[in-house]
């Protein structure tokens, strides 16, 4: 996982390794305190997300209530009942149902990133999605770093050539879930 805004990388066997890096002390809550940790999370990434989404598409061709619900620190939960803005809006399930009675806006031609919290993979996946994070998991054929590789196993991918949306489909198996093919390591800086 690349973080920090490209400056911090680390490798690791699963997700919760990976999200203690971003969620201090995420490994020292018993696993029934996690999904809380997340959505915390979640709340605190959604408004610098949410402003560089709208550095990329850029804010013109929005109306002025569009527009606050871009540009309003909000904390993941909108009442709206459909978003059709050409700018992507980003948002916490766990504000919606099923989670809350407050029912899930519908895409009506705009596009809304979620931050889904349901479990850990599911997470770091959506904020790889939103862009907070870049990930890449190895296949089981790809050699560990500084091994030599088998005469039969794959090309490992690099990360010029992978999409940086974490959920592969089955035929990019080398950027797929779960996790178990990452080595572990601690998080150095990237040069």
């Amino acid at each position: 996982m690349v973080y920090g805004q490209g400056r911090q990388r680390v490798m690791a066997d699963d997700p919760a390794e990976l999200l203690s890096h971003l969620i201090p002390g995420y490994l020292d809550f018993p696993p029934e305190l996690r999904p809380a940790l997340r959505v915390s999370h979640a709340e605190e990434a959604l408004h610098r997300l949410q402003q560089r989404i709208n550095v990329a598409y850029g804010l013109d061709d929005v109306d002025s209530d569009e527009w606050r619900l871009l540009t309003t620190e909000h904390g993941g939960q909108v009442v709206i009942d459909a978003w059709s803005a050409s700018v992507p809006l980003v948002l916490v399930d766990a504000h919606y149902a099923p989670y809350t009675e407050q029912p899930r806006p519908e895409e009506r031609g705009g596009r809304i990133v979620w931050l889904d919290t349901t479990d850990d993979e599911t997470y770091l996946n959506s904020v790889a999605l939103a862009g907070e994070v870049f990930l890449a998991v190895r296949a089981d054929d790809e050699p560990e770093p500084g091994e030599t590789p088998e005469p039969a196993s794959a090309a490992p991918v690099t990360p010029a050539q992978a999409a940086p949306v974490a959920p592969a489909s089955p035929a990019t198996p080398q950027w797929s879930m779960p996790f178990s093919t990452a080595s572990s390591g601690p998080a150095e800086d990237v040069p």
